[in-house]
């Protein structure tokens, strides 16, 4: 390759660069607006400090309701599990 094709293959990546620059701008505007709820966030209605803390504490209890019955469930079925095997266990040592 000649010197001017050298130019030429510097100047092609130069403006790929620039288009893949632009298009990593336009998609992170989309990711913005993604993460915002596609919405401007000047547009959003304003609510009060106490609004937002007792939908937050709702949010909160819910959360906390769902786990301690996650947890409740998983102990039952462990508890479950061991005696199921304790008796397996004793009927197997009980035959021989």
């Amino acid at each position: 390759m000649s010197f001017a094709g050298h130019v030429f293959d510097m100047i092609r990546k130069n403006k790929e660069n620039r288009d893949l620059l632009n298009l990593r701008r336009e998609r992170a505007k989309n990711r913005s607006k993604t993460y915002l709820g596609k919405e401007d966030p000047a547009n959003r209605p304003q609510i009060s400090l106490e609004e937002y803390e007792s939908k937050e504490l709702k949010e909160w209890e819910k959360e906390k309701e769902k786990r301690s019955l996650r947890t409740t469930i998983v102990i039952a079925v462990c508890i479950v599990g061991l005696l199921v095997i304790s008796g397996i266990l004793v009927k197997w040592f009980l035959l021989r």
